[in-house]
């Protein structure tokens, strides 16, 4: 038996579920939450292998004799929270298992925020003695897995496999064929959250130099910290004014589609691999990317043979060569991408693991 255990319910979670259950057997797989949102309705297949424990109690009662039974775990984003506690205490059982490490992004990046806090290095120690005995780490950026190799001391092996991403490429298709912009407006879209790892205040002021041009910063905002997000309300609306539009509700698939489809570049200043299912949209729809060369994202796409720019070189270029877009780039890219995060391609990569 194979258990996979999530934090929360998420759109990428309802997504990565029901593609598994309509491509592979997922007889042998039982899938672990936190909580249940009441947001996603599962197929019946689906619902009878899903497991809610909101307690160290239950954990202890329900999920540790299912634990001792399987064959495999899964850690679908490694814990960073009171949950450690326990599986630091099935450690013994742990090392009798095949423990697989799906991993994210902030999951393996929260050792930076290690000494913010006495919590934290005790997370980050319990973490190290636990990660130090995962045999397989699951991710499409293989930087991201060189980096958990050198801060965790593990000999886990690397396997490459991509979640599906939540937005569905036929309605992206369906929506591209919409004219939606008629004006010679230049729109930006700047960042994914309302999350300091964007580091949007650092882009607002390279690009304040364009402030008197005709464009329109279009900056979601709808999740993430409520504070962070008025600062970086604030600092938009003193240099662009209107120019600066900031997102604070949350959109559907359909509308977010469209959003994305009406810009003209996306500039993201993570300082880590972060939104990647975001990144696979604007790419498919041939839009132009900056992302920082400095993270393990920017090698990927350009292994994938995809291209994307330097986010770091935005200060020093005209306002003509922040927009230009090589059209043959932006089809490469599409069909790239298309193969890439294709149902087939998906199916062969996870068929090796559920």
């Amino acid at each position: 038996m194979k258990i996979h255990i999530f934090t929360r319910e998420s759109d990428y979670s309802f997504i990565f579920l029901k593609f598994i259950n309509r491509n592979l057997d997922i007889s042998d797989n039982l899938f672990v939450f936190r909580n249940k949102s009441g947001k996603y309705q599962y197929s019946e297949d689906v619902t009878g292998k899903l497991r809610y424990y909101d307690s160290p109690a239950k954990m202890l009662y329900y999920l540790l004799p299912e634990i001792i039974k399987a064959d495999e775990i899964f850690f679908h984003y490694f814990p960073v929270g009171p949950s450690l506690y326990f599986w630091f205490l099935s450690l013994p059982i742990l090392k009798r298992k095949k423990v697989n490490w799906k991993l994210w992004g902030g999951d393996l990046y929260f050792y930076r925020d290690e000494n913010k806090s006495l919590k934290n290095r005790i997370f980050e120690k319990l973490r190290r003695k636990i990660i130090y005995n995962v045999d397989r780490i699951i991710c499409p950026v293989r930087g991201d897995y060189d980096l958990a190799c050198k801060i965790y001391n593990t000999k886990a092996k690397y396997y490459y496999a991509i979640y599906p991403i939540w937005i569905d490429f036929k309605q992206i298709e369906e929506v591209s064929n919409i004219q939606i912009k008629t004006s010679k407006e230049k729109i930006i879209l700047l960042g994914n959250s309302a999350s300091s790892t964007n580091n949007h205040l650092e882009v607002l002021n390279w690009l304040s130099l364009l402030k008197t041009e005709n464009i329109r910063i279009i900056c979601p905002l709808s999740y993430g910290s409520e504070e962070y997000a008025k600062q970086v309300i604030i600092r938009g609306k003193e240099i662009f004014h209107d120019k600066f539009v900031p997102v604070m509700n949350f959109m559907s698939q359909y509308e977010y589609a469209k959003l994305l489809l009406g810009v003209d570049i996306a500039i993201m200043n993570h300082r880590r691999q972060q939104g990647l299912g975001n990144l696979f949209t604007l790419l498919f729809l041939k839009k132009k990317v900056y992302i920082r060369s400095d993270i393990s994202s920017f090698r990927y796409f350009q292994e994938l043979g995809i291209t994307v720019y330097d986010t770091l070189s935005i200060s020093k270029l005209t306002f003509q060569e922040l927009f230009d877009l090589n059209q043959v780039e932006g089809l490469e890219n599409a069909r790239s991408i298309r193969n890439e995060i294709s149902n087939e391609n998906l199916v062969d990569l996870w068929s090796g693991l559920i």
